[in-house]
């Protein structure tokens, strides 16, 4: 129980004091066009305005998508028509059964026995395996599952007409990525995030952290592939766990977020996948 106790408060303190005092930080921010994101404390969604209803992107949590869907009814006077989710995780996708009265729900194939046997969420009712196409206030939304990354079923979700994507937990704006890599699937994430630059976008949404550009997603792409190639080097050459920590510095991206707390623990998760020693 201590250890709990320790663990949590770690985790909250490296993310920052309002979650944990109780008091949810929320809001809505407009991105561009019909599109909007909204923000619960550490997560970020996104929804469309369109016509008939709204589509949205991760409802997060019950407390999150209950907030979200009294803003859209008040600001726009619409109902939430369907509910996206990014991939299976419940950080990301809690929270659907709000919308349940007026919305379908949309998975990658491989999410939606994930989804519902964990019994977080509403259960989707439309799946697709690479590719499904929305038209949607006014343009073709596309939701694209470009390969495996954190996880083998997290999508990317792009709006044509905003020039823009919505892209969780594969990536992030300069901050490193998350502790030890959970869940990764490596070397497959670098050509995954490579397709994803490949996609026509200006504006790139995260599930974390601040909005950003397609440079952005390339600068993230292109640290996970150093830091691959590096620790990897480094078990080549015979080297320890800790070895390894004191060689990969990764100085070129000492300015981002949670370089000093996670830079060990992303050349752990590494070294664990590629080295006999870390097995």
């Amino acid at each position: 129980m201590l250890r709990f106790f320790m663990v949590m408060s770690l985790f909250l303190a490296s993310f920052g004091g309002a979650w944990a005092q109780g008091e949810p930080q929320r809001a809505i921010e407009h991105v561009a066009g019909n599109l909007y994101r909204f923000q619960n404390n550490f997560h970020y969604g996104v929804f469309l305005v369109g016509e008939v209803g709204v589509l949205l992107v991760d409802p997060i949590s019950e407390g999150a998508a209950t907030w979200v869907k009294g803003e859209i009814k008040t600001r726009f006077g619409k109902d939430v028509i369907m509910v996206a989710y990014s991939h299976h995780h419940a950080d990301h996708t809690s929270g659907g059964q709000v919308f349940a009265d007026t919305a379908e729900f949309l998975a990658q194939t491989r999410a939606a026995p994930e989804i519902e046997k964990s019994g977080h969420t509403t259960a989707p009712t439309i799946t697709f395996d690479q590719r499904y196409e929305l038209p949607f206030a006014g343009q073709v939304v596309e939701f694209i599952y470009p390969g495996p990354t954190h996880t083998d079923n997290l999508i990317v979700v792009r709006f044509p007409a905003e020039k823009a994507i919505f892209v969780v937990d594969m990536a992030t704006v300069k901050r490193l990525p998350y502790r030890n890599f959970p869940s990764y699937h490596f070397p497959a994430v670098i050509d995954s995030l490579k397709a994803v630059e490949a996609l026509e976008f200006d504006i790139f949404i995260g599930g974390h952290g601040p909005m950003g550009t397609k440079a952005d997603l390339a600068d993230h792409r292109r640290y996970i592939e150093e830091i691959y190639a590096a620790v990897g080097q480094a078990v080549n050459d015979g080297l320890s766990l800790e070895e390894t920590q004191a060689r990969v510095a990764m100085e070129a991206y000492k300015d981002w977020g949670q370089y000093e707390a996670w830079l060990p623990l992303n050349i752990e998760g590494l070294y664990n996948r590629v080295s006999p020693k870390g097995e």
